[in-house]
């Protein structure tokens, strides 16, 4: 597979910075804004690859972009107020889980294998997985089909199973999203609750 059609991750190894779900061109972007002197703490990931690579060893990343560069929003209109940000450093209530969830509320439509359906919403969402308000239940099985709607009525149509790491009903993980992009689309989308 070339590179180009990959999801890629990057991880700082120092500080355990990471960015997941990128396309090739958002990996080289966030490559662009590195800081040159700090490269050699950062490793890189694509699917197919089964350990993370120094960065540097992916020179593809560094190469400018052939595609042409689109327009740039404008300033925002206020300036928004910094609030100071605190980090805990207890381990033990650091978020491990690799792909970053987003607070979005989307219906979804549980179909298990005999074509009964469930319908639910979500609580929260990843490229990994989601929470739905309420669990599938325990006669669907462990693996399903999900197809998941915004309020314009798009959709989009996943397979799923139940998330073995807690064994909760309620939280599902993506086994193959067909259009893994437009719902990376929805997910970046502030328009969208």
């Amino acid at each position: 597979m070339e590179p180009s059609s990959l999801y890629w991750s990057i991880l700082n190894r120092n500080d355990l910075r990471q960015i997941n779900g990128l396309t090739f061109d958002q990996a080289r972007f966030v490559v662009s804004l590195l800081d040159k002197n700090s490269l050699t703490a950062w490793l890189a990931w694509h699917e197919g690859l089964s350990k993370w690579t120094p960065l540097k060893d992916f020179k593809e990343l560094f190469t400018p972009s052939s595609t042409p560069a689109r327009q740039l929003p404008p300033t925002p209109p206020a300036k928004v107020e910094e609030k100071e940000l605190t980090l805990d450093s207890n381990p033990a209530n650091i978020d491990k889980r690799m792909n970053r969830r987003i607070l979005k509320n989307f219906k979804v439509e549980v179909v298990d294998p005999r074509g009964v359906k469930f319908e639910t919403r979500t609580t929260n969402v990843s490229t990994g997985g989601m929470a739905l308000q309420n669990g599938v239940p325990e006669d669907f099985g462990k693996s399903f089909q999900c197809k998941i709607s915004r309020a314009d009525g798009s959709s989009i149509l996943a397979y799923c199973s139940i998330a073995k790491d807690t064994g909760e009903r309620d939280r599902i993980k993506f086994m193959d999203v067909a259009q893994i992009k437009i719902l990376m689309s929805w997910l970046i989308d502030s328009s969208i609750v």
